[in-house]
């Protein structure tokens, strides 16, 4: 028997679909929903402790946002802004011995070290790492590179 039905047709009751269960056999199926697990803040900090992304960072700060308590300063604010804008951090003379001079996208101007790692510890708060997710921060040669 043809049937005009084309597998992953959806049922007018929207709870089955067209399935072939069997080489050339077809029949309405119901649609299996898988139940989709939506990662908790420990989850995601616990996975930021090994993959050091940018993604799980921003997935840890959007769950901060959620709690009531969080607050951020001004200057803690300003960082996460211009970090979302795609702005990043050059350390410039990195091996200099107070660690280098931090600019926004190798501009000069502002204080940046003390409330980034302010705006980390306070995001990150609960992690057993705080260090920078991979590309915020890059060094004078990794900047020049990028640009190129």
């Amino acid at each position: 028997m043809k049937t005009s039905r084309k597998v992953g047709e959806i049922h007018k009751n929207g709870k089955w679909a067209w399935t072939e269960y069997s080489e050339g056999k077809f029949d309405w199926r119901t649609i299996k929903t898988e139940s989709v697990k939506v990662p908790t803040l420990q989850d995601l900090l616990k996975r930021y402790e090994t993959e050091n992304s940018q993604e799980i960072f921003w997935a840890i700060y959007q769950e901060r946002l959620n709690d009531k308590s969080f607050k951020l300063t001004k200057p803690q604010q300003e960082i996460i802004d211009r970090l979302k804008s795609g702005s990043v951090i050059v350390n410039i003379n990195e091996h200099h011995a107070s660690g280098g001079d931090w600019t926004w996208d190798a501009r000069p101007g502002g204080k940046i070290y003390r409330a980034f790692w302010n705006t980390m510890s306070v995001v990150l708060k609960g992690s057993g790492n705080t260090r920078s997710p991979k590309g915020f921060i890059l060094s004078e040669r990794e900047f020049n590179n990028k640009q190129s």
